[in-house]
């Protein structure tokens, strides 16, 4: 039987951290507009961060 592999847990660095709610907040603009915008980087934060979006991980039901 084939093993599953754990995947990595994605790591943002620090200085990064909330780069994009902050563009997001002084534009006024929504992810989905951004992610149509001009600048590479901004676009590929807005990509990153509508892909993430969909990562949750389902909540587990407590067992009583």
């Amino acid at each position: 039987m084939a093993r599953r592999r754990r995947r990595s847990k994605i790591h943002i660095k620090k200085a990064n951290r909330g780069k994009f709610n902050a563009t997001k907040r002084r534009t006024g603009k929504t992810t989905a507009q951004l992610r149509h915008s001009k600048n590479p980087l901004t676009r590929k934060r807005a990509v990153f961060s509508a892909n993430a979006r969909k990562w949750r991980k389902k909540k587990k039901k407590k067992s009583r």
